[in-house]
This record gives structure tokens, sequence and C-alpha cells, in this order.
């Protein structure tokens, strides 16, 4: 489509982003260089112009040059969408003027102009581009409606308008949400459900209250607008009886209001006042079961915080706590959990305590990410090691099978730093397990080689175990080859 022929709904945009100015010039600069009749010049200049005088609120100049640029892209065609969109804007500008009988009929031309635009646009984005300008002009209208105390055609057209964008509001290809069209629609909901409260029905006003925050929280709408519209739901949701819902509103609510404070507070390096607001936080999500998921994000960063300032023992008490929250909801797989049980693992120092903790770890992972996946094979080689530290060979040796298998179930056959590649290997070698032992030693090295800073000691550790295990294999020659490596490694230290 030539860039003359867009819909003026991505003019509007436009407009909004470079200011009346720029755009006129812009626009002028398209016609030239796009073979565009003088008349669609003249137009874009005219509209221009229009919308200067509006920014400036000379509505009567606005209307005038309204009624030329209606003149003006006529000689299009009587149905050109120019046409439309210039009734449309016409009708915004007659409003600012109080004229509401005249305001409705341009409205109205603007809706029928459009509509007849869409069933000939010929591909999607251009059918998308008129559906938001005729959703537009259909919101014109209802508001319009309103003032007219004409609440049930307002009603109609809001409805309208939010089916011409839901089309609009998510990509066909890949899902992605146009913000422009689902934060409009979402101003539309909110119309219509304080329209439904004014008459009392307060069934469809529940179901647009719900539509509404449900989008504006998948599209990032700005907290601040749905502040009210939050309230006004739970209050509604207080006097038809539903107390639980209503809670879950305003503890919502409130954990925004301390979430917002604490990542403000930590911005300003204020800690103790982010530990403040992050306890706060959370404290409000557990006031209703409908939040309580919310809590243990809040009480996961607290944890985080308070082991970054040096105390653990703050840090154990807030993960207990998150994780008595996570149970409450039934202990299903989460990623916060695994995290918090993480922490919790780096804070607790008796073995017996780390076996459990990672042993619920563990099972969370598995349902997280199935086996063959190195968060698993990573939480298996630290149970095998643990359960070797405390004497336990047996079952040492059926997490390190678990983790070995893991290990090699997986894609990637190199994953991070092969520390825990090393630390398997170890505990295998311990159990004569020396083939297996050898191959995760190996696995560990190539990780390290593949990293730009190698870990000189490390490496040289790594030689180290492959000399013996090559030499329990009776391997002689892998052996010495082995041992060399490691003294050159260990000699680059002291280097």
């Amino acid at each position: 489509m030539p860039t003359s022929e867009l819909p003026y709904g991505a003019i509007k945009v436009f407009i909004a982003l470079v200011g009346v100015a720029g755009a006129g010039s812009f626009m002028m600069w398209l016609g030239s260089g796009s073979g565009a009749s003088s008349t669609i010049r003249s137009w874009e200049i005219v509209r221009a112009s229009q919308q200067d005088a509006i920014s400036k609120n000379s509505f009567l100049e606005a209307e005038i040059l309204g009624k030329k640029a209606i003149l003006l892209a006529e000689r299009l065609g009587s149905s050109n969408y120019r046409v439309g969109v210039s009734h449309d804007t016409l009708g915004e500008v007659l409003v600012k003027e109080k004229k509401f009988q005249e305001a409705t009929k341009h409205f109205d031309d603007a809706e029928k102009i459009l509509q007849t635009n869409i069933i000939r646009a010929h591909d999607d984005i251009t059918r998308r581009l008129l559906l938001t300008d005729l959703a537009w002009s259909q919101q014109n209208l209802g508001l319009l409606e309103v003032q007219e105390g004409q609440v049930d055609n307002a009603i109609a057209h809001f409805k309208k308008a939010i089916a011409n964008l839901e089309s609009c509001v998510r990509d066909k290809k890949d899902g992605r949400i146009d913000y422009f069209a689902a934060h409009r629609q979402v101003s539309l909901m909110l119309q219509l459900a304080s329209l439904n409260m004014m008459k009392g029905q307060l069934d469809d006003a529940q179901k647009w209250f719900r539509k509404s925050i449900s989008l504006a929280d998948e599209s990032f709408y700005p907290a601040f607008h749905m502040k009210q519209a939050r309230e006004d739901f739970a209050n509604l949701l207080k006097r038809q009886g539903n107390l639980e819902e209503s809670a879950a509103l305003f503890s919502h609510d409130q954990w925004v209001k301390h979430a917002e404070a604490a990542e403000l507070a930590r911005a300003e390096g204020d800690f103790k006042k982010a530990e403040k607001n992050l306890q706060e936080a959370a404290d409000s999500a557990k006031r209703s079961r409908a939040t309580m998921h919310l809590a243990i994000i809040s009480l996961k960063k607290l944890a985080k915080l308070q082991l970054q300032k040096g105390n653990p023992a703050a840090c154990r008490e807030t993960c207990m706590e998150a994780l008595h929250v996570w149970q409450t909801l039934g202990a299903g797989a989460s990623s916060e959990a695994d995290y918090v049980l993480g922490l919790l693992y780096r804070v607790t120092p008796g073995k017996e305590e780390r076996k459990d903790i990672q042993t619920q770890r563990l099972k969370v992972r598995r349902d997280l990410y199935g086996n063959s996946d190195y968060h698993v094979a990573e939480t298996e080689s630290e149970l095998a090691r643990l359960y070797q530290e405390t004497g336990d060979s047996k079952n040492a040796l059926i997490y390190a099978n678990e983790a070995y298998d893991s290990f090699n179930q997986m894609r990637i056959k190199t994953h991070g730093l092969g520390v825990q590649e090393m630390s398997l290997g170890e505990v295998l070698e311990a159990n004569a397990l020396l083939d297996k032992a050898q191959t995760m030693y190996s696995r560990s090295l190539n990780a390290q080689m593949r990293r730009d800073h190698k870990n000189a000691a490390f490496i040289s550790n790594l030689y180290q175990h492959l000399a013996s295990v090559y030499e329990k294999q009776g391997k002689a020659f892998e052996s010495r080859n082995a041992s060399r490596e490691s003294a050159r490694w260990r000699a680059m230290l002291l280097n």
C-alpha cells in the first residue's frame, strides 16, 4: 500500500509522537515522494493545520479547517476513508464547541464510511488500522451520547468499538500484544463497567471490570490509572457478597503499592526501607489466597536482599516463610520456590538439613524441567556428594547414577563452569565407577576449555583426577600425560 494510502490511525499516532508542525512537513514530503495527487497532499496539510489549531484550543478555526478537509477528501470519492476520518475529527471539534447535534451527525457519517472501507480492505494491516479508526469514532460517538444521557446507545457503541479492537489487540502470527489497541480497549471496558453500575446492571459491570483488569495486567496498562477501577470493583464485589474476590483485589492493590515502593527505595540505596516495603508487600498478598503467589515473589526478593547485606539468619527465616506460603498453595511446580530453596540451601550449614532441602528442590526441578535438564543433573550431583560426605554410599550411588544419566541425556553436553561434573566425578571415583568418573571429569574439562577466562587451578586439579582414574584403570601412558598437564597448568599459577 503506498504511504499516502495509510489510514489516518497511523497518521494520528505519528502526529502524537512528533507534533503537528513536524507531521505537516513529513506528510508533505511523503506526498511529493510517493506520487500522491495534489488533492491528497492538500488534505494532509489541512489536517495538520487543523490539529495545530486544536492544540491551541482554536476550535472555530479547527472547525473551518475540518469542513475544508471533508471537501478535499470527497474529491477522492464520497466513501474514501479520508472522508471518514475527517468527519470524525470534525465531530471531536464540534463537541468541544458544545455543538452536540452537529457532532453526532459527523460521527455517524464517519462510522458508516469507515465500515465501508473495512469491507474493501485488501490486506490485514490496512484492515487493522481502519478498525482502529472506526473504534475511535464509535468511542467518540458513545462519549457524546453519555453527555446527552443516551446511556443505552453509548453502551452499544462502546461494545462495537471493543469488538472492532478485538482483532487488533494480538498479532495473529506470534500473539504479541499491540499495546495501543489494548489500552484503548481497557479504557472502553472501564467505561462500560461504569455505565452498567450507573444502570444497576451489576453482573454486567462485574464482567467488564474483570475483563479490563485482566487485559490491563497483561498489557502493562499504567497501574495508577487502574487504581480507582480496582477499588470500585472491590466495593462492587463487597456489595454483592463476594468478600473473597473483593479482598483479593484490595490485597493486590496494596501489594503493588508496597512492591513499587520497595523497588524505588532499593534504587535509591535505602535498603532498610526496601526490606520494610518488601515485607509489607508480602503481608498484603497473604491476606487473600488469590494473591498469595505474589507474597512468594516479594519474600524471595527480601531473602535475596538480606543475603546480599550479609544477614544469613534473616535470609533463612524469610525463606522458611516463603516456603510456608508455597506449601499452603499446594507446593506445586514453581520457579519462585526453586529459587527460594536454592537460597535456603546456601544459608543452611547442617548437611542433614541440606539433604532435605535438596531432595525437595529436586522434586520441584523435575516437575519444572523434566529429567534431561542441567538443573536436575546439578541437584542430583549435589545430593550424591552430600550423601557421600555423610557416609551413606548407597544413596550416594543412587543419586550419582541418576545425575550421570541426566547429564548424558542433555542435548548440550557442556554447561557452565564444569563444577557439578567434577563433583559428580569425585563421587563416582570414590565408588569405583571409574569409566563414569572419567567421562564426567572429561566433560568438566571441556566446559572449562570452552571459557575465555580459564581457571588454571581448577584445570590442574581436573587433570590430577584424570591421572588418578587412568592409573586405577591401568592406563599408565594416559596417567602420565594427565599428570604432566596438571603440572603445566599449576605452573601457570606461579607465572
